[in-house]
């Protein structure tokens, strides 16, 4: 075989691999500069302030959803409660068990007992 047939058949071969090889290395590079960035991101993140928050927002939608429509509320939340009248107070709530529930435990706890005064 001829030394130009051989070239022209094995020259295009090599730069054919190594164009796979510069596109595969191109490929690691750029999910390994993108790893790099979720890292950093990551070790940034603050999960206990994010749950605060995020938990807040969270309640306030409940609520509000709640509230507007009380009779469709007091079923999904009677589902929701496997014993409605104990999870939240009834009765005026005592300084010591409404401490970090919000004066709006008593109505909802009347809703969920069915009491016919709910807002």
């Amino acid at each position: 075989m001829d030394i130009e047939k051989l070239d022209a058949v094995i020259v295009p071969e090599i730069f054919d691999a190594l164009k796979r090889a510069q596109r595969q290395r191109d490929t690691v590079v750029a999910q390994l500069e993108n790893l790099t960035k979720q890292e950093e991101i990551a070790e940034t993140f603050d999960l206990k302030a994010w749950m605060a928050e995020e938990g807040h927002v969270m309640l306030v939608d409940l609520e509000e959803t709640l509230h507007a429509d009380p009779m469709t509320s007091r079923g999904l939340l009677r589902a929701c409660c496997s014993s409605p009248s104990g999870s939240l107070p009834i009765s005026k709530p005592t300084a010591r068990s409404s401490a970090g529930r919000g004066a709006a435990s008593e109505p909802l706890g009347r809703c969920l007992a069915g009491d016919s005064r709910c807002p």
